[in-house]
């Protein structure tokens, strides 16, 4: 199903997450910003260094691009990046560096 109108990558990325509900019960997903080839969502749990935000962008390699941020109301600072990553790691990765999980 689609969950953004017209974007297709970001609900790929969203599916490969685990999926709204999924990424709402563990995190507590506030908001959801798209582009054509990536998804940012922000959420209430409070990660390491403060992480609250995690932007997945698609790569010309076929790889992602996954930025994480503590944001708050005076913008957003960059706490951690990683490059090259697969769909299949990025739950580990979003887990490890958050130090939050997104399944039992």
């Amino acid at each position: 199903t689609m969950i953004f109108q017209n974007a297709e990558i970001p609900t790929t990325i969203l599916q490969q997450l685990g999926g709204h509900a999924r990424l709402n019960a563990f995190l507590g997903v506030k908001s959801y910003a798209h582009t054509e080839d990536s998804l940012s969502f922000r959420f209430k749990a409070r990660g390491l260094k403060g992480i609250n935000t995690v932007k997945v962008e698609l790569d010309p390699m076929d790889t992602y691009n996954v930025t994480f941020l503590r944001a708050n109301k005076n913008g957003a600072k960059i706490v951690a990046e990683t490059t090259d990553v697969y769909c299949d790691e990025l739950v580990d990765l979003v887990e490890r560096t958050t130090g939050l999980y997104l399944h039992f």
